[in-house]
Protein backbone atom coordinates (compact mmCIF):
# COMPACT_ATOMS: atom_id res chain seq x y z
CA UNK A 1 0.00 0.00 0.00
CA UNK A 2 3.15 2.71 0.90
CA UNK A 3 4.58 1.94 -2.49
CA UNK A 4 1.53 2.41 -4.43
CA UNK A 5 0.88 6.17 -2.32
CA UNK A 6 4.76 6.69 -3.03
CA UNK A 7 4.32 5.88 -6.73
CA UNK A 8 0.97 8.44 -6.69
CA UNK A 9 2.75 11.01 -4.88
CA UNK A 10 5.57 11.19 -7.29
CA UNK A 11 3.09 10.81 -10.25
CA UNK A 12 1.28 13.96 -8.88
CA UNK A 13 4.63 16.19 -8.75
CA UNK A 14 6.18 15.35 -11.42
CA UNK A 15 3.30 16.66 -13.82
CA UNK A 16 2.44 19.80 -11.62
CA UNK A 17 6.66 20.04 -11.12
CA UNK A 18 6.98 22.28 -14.60
CA UNK A 19 4.12 24.97 -12.99
CA UNK A 20 5.50 24.70 -9.45
CA UNK A 21 8.59 25.78 -10.18
CA UNK A 22 7.62 28.51 -12.96
CA UNK A 23 4.96 29.43 -10.59
CA UNK A 24 8.09 29.62 -7.89
CA UNK A 25 10.16 31.68 -10.09
CA UNK A 26 8.28 33.81 -11.61
CA UNK A 27 8.34 32.74 -15.08
CA UNK A 28 5.94 33.77 -18.04
CA UNK A 29 4.81 31.60 -20.49
CA UNK A 30 6.34 33.14 -24.06
CA UNK A 31 4.23 35.21 -25.66
CA UNK A 32 4.31 37.39 -29.03
CA UNK A 33 1.21 39.51 -27.42
CA UNK A 34 2.67 42.73 -27.55
CA UNK A 35 -0.50 44.12 -25.57
CA UNK A 36 0.62 42.36 -22.78
CA UNK A 37 4.16 43.01 -22.99
CA UNK A 38 3.42 46.22 -22.87
CA UNK A 39 1.17 45.93 -19.49
CA UNK A 40 4.15 44.01 -17.76
CA UNK A 41 6.18 46.99 -18.96
CA UNK A 42 3.81 49.40 -17.19
CA UNK A 43 3.68 47.96 -14.24
CA UNK A 44 7.62 47.34 -13.53
CA UNK A 45 7.84 50.36 -14.86
CA UNK A 46 9.51 50.68 -18.26
CA UNK A 47 8.43 53.84 -19.50
CA UNK A 48 9.55 53.61 -23.35
CA UNK A 49 11.48 50.23 -25.45
CA UNK A 50 12.26 48.29 -28.22
CA UNK A 51 11.20 45.27 -29.44
CA UNK A 52 13.71 42.80 -30.52
CA UNK A 53 14.00 42.36 -34.74
CA UNK A 54 14.90 38.36 -33.85
CA UNK A 55 16.70 37.34 -37.29
CA UNK A 56 18.73 40.38 -37.87
CA UNK A 57 19.86 40.51 -33.78
CA UNK A 58 20.80 36.73 -34.49
CA UNK A 59 23.05 37.29 -37.54
CA UNK A 60 24.84 40.10 -36.12
CA UNK A 61 25.52 38.08 -33.51
CA UNK A 62 26.81 35.04 -35.44
CA UNK A 63 28.53 37.24 -37.63
CA UNK A 64 30.67 39.44 -34.94
CA UNK A 65 31.15 36.88 -32.20
CA UNK A 66 33.45 33.55 -32.73
CA UNK A 67 33.29 32.29 -28.92
CA UNK A 68 30.06 30.26 -28.60
CA UNK A 69 29.95 30.76 -24.81
CA UNK A 70 29.24 34.64 -25.32
CA UNK A 71 27.05 33.71 -28.36
CA UNK A 72 25.09 32.07 -25.78
CA UNK A 73 25.35 34.85 -23.14
CA UNK A 74 23.64 37.39 -26.21
CA UNK A 75 20.97 35.05 -26.58
CA UNK A 76 19.65 35.04 -22.65
CA UNK A 77 16.37 36.54 -21.98
CA UNK A 78 18.19 39.31 -19.14
CA UNK A 79 21.04 41.56 -20.09
CA UNK A 80 22.54 44.59 -18.78
CA UNK A 81 25.12 45.48 -21.51
CA UNK A 82 27.37 48.82 -20.36
CA UNK A 83 29.29 50.36 -23.52
CA UNK A 84 31.66 53.14 -22.35
CA UNK A 85 32.68 55.02 -25.80
CA UNK A 86 31.11 53.31 -28.01
CA UNK A 87 32.38 50.10 -27.16
CA UNK A 88 31.19 47.27 -25.35
CA UNK A 89 32.64 47.31 -22.14
CA UNK A 90 31.16 44.82 -19.84
CA UNK A 91 27.89 42.38 -19.70
CA UNK A 92 26.04 40.64 -16.99
CA UNK A 93 23.38 38.13 -18.05
CA UNK A 94 20.80 35.66 -16.02
CA UNK A 95 22.71 32.93 -16.20
CA UNK A 96 25.46 34.63 -14.65
CA UNK A 97 23.44 35.58 -11.60
CA UNK A 98 23.27 34.20 -8.39
CA UNK A 99 20.21 33.03 -5.93
CA UNK A 100 17.03 31.45 -5.31
CA UNK A 101 14.39 32.12 -5.84
CA UNK A 102 15.38 35.31 -6.89
CA UNK A 103 18.49 36.80 -8.86
CA UNK A 104 20.99 38.45 -7.08
CA UNK A 105 22.50 40.80 -9.46
CA UNK A 106 25.79 42.40 -8.74
CA UNK A 107 26.38 45.56 -10.56
CA UNK A 108 29.81 46.48 -9.77
CA UNK A 109 31.00 50.00 -11.07
CA UNK A 110 34.39 51.75 -11.22
CA UNK A 111 34.50 55.41 -10.38
CA UNK A 112 33.50 56.47 -13.88
CA UNK A 113 29.66 54.25 -13.23
CA UNK A 114 30.56 51.88 -15.91
CA UNK A 115 30.13 48.33 -15.10
CA UNK A 116 33.66 46.08 -14.13
CA UNK A 117 33.88 43.72 -16.87
CA UNK A 118 36.28 41.98 -19.83
CA UNK A 119 35.31 42.15 -23.19
CA UNK A 120 38.48 41.23 -25.03
CA UNK A 121 36.61 38.52 -26.74
CA UNK A 122 34.35 41.02 -28.65
CA UNK A 123 35.65 42.84 -31.95
CA UNK A 124 35.66 46.52 -32.10
CA UNK A 125 33.20 46.40 -34.85
CA UNK A 126 30.88 45.58 -32.49
CA UNK A 127 29.80 49.29 -31.06
CA UNK A 128 27.02 50.77 -29.86
CA UNK A 129 25.47 51.71 -33.01
CA UNK A 130 26.04 48.51 -34.59
CA UNK A 131 24.54 46.65 -32.11
CA UNK A 132 21.56 48.69 -31.39
CA UNK A 133 20.63 48.62 -35.36
CA UNK A 134 20.58 44.87 -35.24
CA UNK A 135 18.58 45.05 -32.17
CA UNK A 136 15.75 47.25 -34.00
CA UNK A 137 16.67 50.15 -31.87
CA UNK A 138 19.11 52.06 -34.49
CA UNK A 139 17.37 55.66 -34.19
CA UNK A 140 17.53 55.60 -30.48
CA UNK A 141 19.24 58.51 -28.81
CA UNK A 142 22.72 57.10 -26.45
CA UNK A 143 25.26 58.50 -24.09
CA UNK A 144 28.32 58.12 -26.30
CA UNK A 145 30.30 58.54 -23.18
CA UNK A 146 28.26 56.19 -20.83
CA UNK A 147 25.45 54.02 -21.72
CA UNK A 148 23.26 50.51 -20.48
CA UNK A 149 21.48 48.94 -22.74
CA UNK A 150 19.03 46.09 -20.92
CA UNK A 151 17.64 43.30 -22.73
CA UNK A 152 14.66 42.05 -21.17
CA UNK A 153 12.10 39.58 -21.22
CA UNK A 154 8.23 38.95 -20.13
CA UNK A 155 8.86 35.07 -19.78
CA UNK A 156 11.47 35.54 -17.03
CA UNK A 157 8.15 37.89 -15.16
CA UNK A 158 9.65 38.71 -11.60
CA UNK A 159 13.48 38.32 -12.29
CA UNK A 160 13.18 41.15 -14.86
CA UNK A 161 10.90 43.06 -12.74
CA UNK A 162 13.61 42.92 -10.30
CA UNK A 163 16.89 43.54 -11.96
CA UNK A 164 15.15 46.81 -14.04
CA UNK A 165 13.98 48.00 -10.44
CA UNK A 166 17.25 47.66 -8.92
CA UNK A 167 19.28 49.04 -12.08
CA UNK A 168 16.94 52.03 -11.89
CA UNK A 169 17.74 52.76 -8.04
CA UNK A 170 21.27 52.39 -8.69
CA UNK A 171 21.35 54.62 -11.58
CA UNK A 172 18.08 56.87 -11.02
CA UNK A 173 19.58 59.69 -13.97
CA UNK A 174 21.07 57.38 -16.54
CA UNK A 175 19.07 57.05 -19.33
CA UNK A 176 18.62 53.12 -20.07
CA UNK A 177 17.71 51.52 -23.12
CA UNK A 178 15.47 49.15 -22.82
CA UNK A 179 14.84 46.10 -25.82
CA UNK A 180 12.41 43.64 -25.34
CA UNK A 181 13.84 40.09 -26.66
CA UNK A 182 10.60 37.89 -26.38
CA UNK A 183 11.06 37.16 -30.28
CA UNK A 184 13.98 35.21 -29.36
CA UNK A 185 11.94 32.90 -27.57
CA UNK A 186 8.29 32.48 -29.03
CA UNK A 187 9.17 30.11 -31.48
CA UNK A 188 10.51 27.66 -29.01
CA UNK A 189 7.37 26.93 -27.97
CA UNK A 190 5.13 26.31 -31.22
Amino acid sequence: MTKYLYLLLALFFASSCNSIVKNGLGINEPTANRAKIAAFARKIPIKAYYYLQKDKYLDFIKENIADTNMVQKFCQPLQVLSFKNGILRSMSVNCNARGFPNLKWRFQTDSLGGFIGNMQRIPAQFGIQNYLSACGAGDVLYDTENQIVVQWSYVTGRQTQLMIRKLQKIYPKQNIIYINNDALYVEQKE
